[in-house]
């Protein structure tokens, strides 16, 4: 990946060699791509959501002997069983599993048993097993079981996906960039139909990339939202490591029906090694803009800017995204970004430009640094 990055950045650095004259010794590339001028860019921090309609429980060899009690919403749902650890004397025989309602005679109906071979050919390998009821069963309580003989003390995670489900767990930041010191802060909301129910019990986890589980706390307003937040540990691992993880366990109520539902979202944490400082668009053989940062240690920085001009109806339309990268010491210093002259031709664009958008990254790390919004103007 990083000979392609290289090779891009050199042949169309050539592109620009009649322009303004850029660094030509140690390390320093950039490339330019061209922007669909009618698209609505984000510009700013990036959010993020995901929903989910499912939810998981850790149990025993012991546990399923005597009965696990699952909550589903409707009638079909897909119960996926998967062996934890080593201690399994034996994979579990989906045969052998049964399920019957808890609070009523009878048992749901399967529609279909699915073994670990079959489930493999979808691209599940973890040796999971998995039951699915049909539509003429009964939401509600029901009991997860088998007359297998199992290790008392083995482990096994029991996930319950209710696809299509009317009760959905909503969990969203607003930010997926943050710095080390920064805050981890998101919100959540366990809704039917768009309406959130009240929660009756959330727990949140947050999940290193080297698998460190770190304390975080949910909040639950009246109105049911859950505002979950972890402060960054002390050592954070870069993006380049591998990106964190929220981890959020929630159960509503709802008459007399009970609603677990479980989530997760990545976040990425990055380590402070350098900040933003004046930023100029100018325009001398070519356009170009000169950003200026200040590094608190020695690293390999690139800067990658939004580029908006003015089209022949005189508004504001992007045009091109420039990105440029240089090794630097620390203190204060710049990097030069230039637009490409055949960009702004085909685009049919003239001054006023703007710089809508201008991102510092640390390459070392992968993460994202700083950023300034309407950072530069040229008349």
């Amino acid at each position: 990946m990083r000979a392609i990055f290289n090779f891009l950045c050199l042949t169309l650095c050539s592109l620009l060699a009649h322009g303004q004259s850029l660094p030509t010794t140690g390390d320093y590339a950039h490339y330019s791509f061209a922007l669909d001028t009618n698209a609505q860019l984000q510009v700013g921090p990036v959010a993020e959501q995901v929903q989910s309609n499912e939810y998981s429980i850790q149990v025993n060899g012991h546990d399923l002997h005597q009965g696990v009690t699952l909550h589903t919403t409707q009638a079909e749902a897909l119960f996926l069983l998967t062996p934890l650890g080593s201690k399994q004397q034996s994979p579990l025989d989906v045969e052998l599993l049964q399920l019957r309602y808890k609070n009523q005679q009878g048992h749901p109906q399967i529609a279909r048993r699915v073994s670990q071979q079959l489930l493999a050919q979808t691209g599940v390998l973890d040796n999971s097993m998995a039951l699915q009821t049909t539509a003429d069963s009964h939401p509600g309580a029901i009991l997860l079981s088998t007359s297998q003989p199992l290790p008392a003390d083995a482990s096994y995670r029991i996930t319950v996906k209710e696809k299509g489900s009317a009760y959905i767990l909503n969990l969203s930041v607003d930010n997926q960039n943050l710095l080390a010191q920064q805050r981890i802060l998101a919100r959540a909301s366990l809704e039917k139909l768009g309406q959130s129910l009240q929660i009756q019990r959330a727990e949140a986890t947050l999940v290193a990339p080297d698998g460190e589980l770190l304390p975080a706390s949910v909040k639950i307003s009246r109105s049911g939202d859950m505002y979950i937040r972890a402060s960054a540990p002390q050592k954070v691992l870069s993006p380049k490591q591998g990106l964190y993880e929220i981890r959020l366990q929630s159960v509503a109520q709802e008459d007399q029906a009970t609603i677990p539902r479980d989530a997760k979202l990545a976040v990425a944490l990055t380590n402070k090694t350098a900040t933003l400082a004046d930023v100029f668009l100018l325009q001398e053989k070519i356009l170009y803009a000169k950003v200026g940062l200040l590094a608190e240690q020695d690293s390999r920085f690139e800067i990658r800017a939004m580029l908006y001009g003015t089209n022949a109806d005189g508004q504001l339309v992007p045009v091109m995204e420039s990105h440029a990268a240089q090794t630097l010491t620390s203190g204060a210093d710049s990097i030069l970004v230039p637009f490409e002259q055949a960009i702004l031709d085909k685009a049919g664009v003239t001054a006023p430009f703007k710089l809508a958008s201008v991102k510092l990254f640390d390459q070392h790390q992968l993460g994202l640094l700083d950023t300034k919004l309407d950072a530069a103007t040229l008349n």
